[in-house]
């Protein structure tokens, strides 16, 4: 149990990772990662009452208030990507984990030409017209 006060993105962030783990997108070789996660959003749930603090502080000594954060918020989403926790992120995940499909070409075999062909012969096999 966490010894401080959990936050609504703390909570939902625990609650994502929960349900990752019980649905096989992390496992324990994620745990670095979802660490990570972990401080990002208590800080993110802990940043409001901080930077308060700060500028009342500020206001009271006749000091510049604090520049807000403006790094922790995308920070949570990139992680979250990555470890499959948002839309985006889990659509990568299922992409990956799809069974393999017969490769499908998308462009047609050229030729192989040797660098000392000569010009109209490789404009030829290219399909370009000639003069």
């Amino acid at each position: 149990m966490p010894r401080h006060k959990v936050g609504p993105v703390e909570r939902a962030t625990d609650n994502a990772i929960r349900e990752a783990r019980k649905n096989g997108i992390l496992g324990v070789i994620d745990g670095g990662a979802v660490a990570a996660l972990r401080a990002v959003s208590r800080k993110i749930d802990v940043q409001d009452e901080y930077f308060k603090a700060l500028a009342d502080d500020a206001a009271e000594h006749n000091g510049r208030p604090p520049s807000m954060d403006n790094v922790s918020l995308p920070t949570y989403l990139k992680f979250c990507e990555s470890l499959g926790l948002s839309p985006a992120g889990r659509k990568q995940f299922n992409a990956a984990n799809k069974p393999d499909k017969p490769a499908v070409r998308t462009k047609p075999a050229t030729a192989v030409v040797s660098k000392d062909a000569p010009a109209d012969e490789l404009a030829k096999r290219r399909g370009w017209r000639t003069a």
